[in-house]
């Protein structure tokens, strides 16, 4: 079931947004927050119990949600109460979890620009779930993977 509910809601001040899903034991919306605030606009659907954390990410944060739900059902039920989609015109959309490996994310934009997509999301590097892997490399070496599930 999907339950959110808009804690505040800033007007956007870049063309860019990352949306991120985090709970308790975050990672990513920290940095993102630390050192990615300047590029994008940082969207953050909490769905943790930990009201310190909650704090530390309200900060600089220009839209927070609260409740249970996946990260598209979340951005979903975001965007039917608030339009949150139309307001960006790119949206890479993260768990708390992922590590950057390589590659400069706020070259983002330009390649979701170029393949005329609007919203990214990353793939789990689960080597040992997939069959088929290729790889790709970009001018400025970001590495995109596709990958062919076995199950």
């Amino acid at each position: 079931m999907t339950l959110t509910e808009i804690q505040f809601d800033k007007p956007p001040t870049k063309r860019h947004a990352i949306f991120i899903a985090a709970g308790d034991k975050e990672t990513f919306a920290s940095y993102a927050l630390q050192n990615l605030a300047a590029y994008f606009d940082i969207v953050i659907f909490f769905y943790g119990d930990d009201a310190k954390v909650r704090a530390g990410l309200e900060r600089n944060a220009r839209f927070l949600a609260v409740g249970s739900a996946t990260k598209f059902n979340a951005l979903k039920s975001l965007d039917a109460a608030s339009g949150i989609v139309v307001r960006y015109r790119t949206i890479w959309v993260c768990d708390d979890d992922i590590v950057l490996c390589a590659g400069d994310p706020r070259r983002l934009p330009h390649i979701l620009a170029t393949f005329h997509l609007k919203v990214l999301s990353p793939v789990i590097r689960q080597p040992e779930r997939f069959r088929t892997r290729s790889c790709a490399r970009t001018r400025d070496r970001m590495l995109f993977v596709s990958s062919i599930s076995s199950k």
